[in-house]
């Protein structure tokens, strides 16, 4: 059975992904991603009074070349109870509705809102969110202006050069994956011999994880490395493909199939160690590591695997994600976001925000964004 993304990677005529520079920037508390088929997507935060007792929400306008502005207001709090309706902003009536994808009450801001954001503002000065009672949130305008003008600017630019994407091989339909293989157990317990892994599950083969099938012969799994830092994120994995007649072979993900590549392989690492040298143990060469990638997952709805790593401290919470799809021979990227904010205030903090962040590159223009880990 094929999954959503591997029919439309199929097609006659695929969809064709632009050879474009994606850029992200920030003017105030405003952040503009522009990805690389030239789709761009500003981001305003609340007021720093609203941040500072904690009522997140955002100002979301999206736009194409020659498209018009599509706007969300989205409302991070009253989880357990809907806000007022209607809402009013600048004049214009909101409708919220309960997102159950992204956590948060959204409604449609309309053309309105996007021409209002891109008027000068004088410094403080805010897009109130209005019961009729009292103002429930507030969107800082420091930087609206400059934004929406940078981004213009960038969909005006002249249409990029085109080339088609790489297509992706049928998902087959999900079943157990069975016992490890003894070539893996072996596998597994000679990368924590190694040090390459800290040897987490208590053995070999409790370390190991069965992660998915790639078609009916070839299976995905995954060497648990080390358990994650803080907040228990970016535990890290080893990919190693086990293909039908037994033999590994790691997962490089986003490396394309260079034959002339020079990495490990799964067979130098079974293989007996190396002697020391003058009774120094001999490590990997620094251009032969096996992979190790960071929050492994994957989706059986598209078919997809996703890694992904957080940049977490006391002040700040930034997170990135890829996406790659299999092609019957190796891994290539089908998207990347990266997730993080700096408000005027300093306040570092991208995780409320995460449902909501736009890809950066897409390969496969129809694919719906990945929802990340919080």
């Amino acid at each position: 059975m094929m999954s959503p993304v591997a029919l439309a990677m199929l097609a006659a005529e695929p969809a064709t992904a632009a050879v474009y520079a994606s850029e992200t920037t920030r003017f105030g508390d405003w952040t503009v991603v522009c990805d690389n088929l030239q789709h761009c997507t500003a981001l305003g935060l609340a007021s720093s009074a609203m941040r500072a007792k904690d009522e997140r929400a955002l100002l979301v306008i999206e736009q194409d070349p020659g498209g018009r502005p599509r706007v969300t207001v989205a409302l991070m709090r009253m989880l357990e109870e809907p806000p007022p309706s209607p809402l009013v902003a600048a004049g214009v009536r909101l409708t919220p509705r309960w997102d159950k994808a992204r956590d948060a009450w959204v409604a449609d801001g309309g053309e309105t809102l996007a021409i209002f954001a891109a008027r000068p503002h004088a410094p403080g000065e805010v897009l109130s969110i209005d019961s009729g009672k009292a103002v429930i949130n507030a969107i800082s305008l420091d930087g609206a202006a400059e934004s929406l003008a940078w981004m213009r600017t960038k969909l005006a630019q002249p249409p990029p050069e085109r080339s088609p994407p790489a297509r992706l091989a049928p998902t087959p339909k999900a079943r157990p994956l069975g016992p490890p293989p003894r070539r893996l157990i072996q596998l597994s317990a000679r990368l924590t011999e190694r040090e390459v892994c800290g040897g987490i599950g208590g053995s070999p083969r409790g370390a190991l994880r069965p992660i998915a099938w790639l078609n009916d012969r070839t299976r995905l799994w995954g060497v648990a490395c080390d358990a994650g830092g803080a907040h228990a994120r970016n535990e890290s994995t080893v990919p190693v493909i086990v293909e039908g007649d037994g033999l590994l072979r790691f997962a490089r993900l986003g490396e394309g199939d260079d034959p002339n590549a020079r990495v490990l392989t799964p067979d130098q690492v079974i293989a007996p160690a190396p002697p020391s040298v003058g009774g120094i143990r001999v490590s990997f060469a620094s251009d032969e590591p096996p992979p190790v990638v960071s929050e492994l997952d994957y989706e059986p709805s598209t078919g997809l695997l996703v890694t992904s790593d957080a940049s977490v401290s006391a002040s700040s919470y930034a997170q990135g994600w890829r996406r790659y799809g299999w092609t019957g021979k190796t891994f290539v990227l089908v998207e990347e976001t990266d997730a993080y904010v700096h408000a005027v205030d300093g306040d570092e903090n991208a995780a409320p925000y995460f449902s909501f962040w736009p890809p950066s590159y897409r390969a496969i223009p129809s694919l719906r964004p990945a929802a990340p880990r919080r």
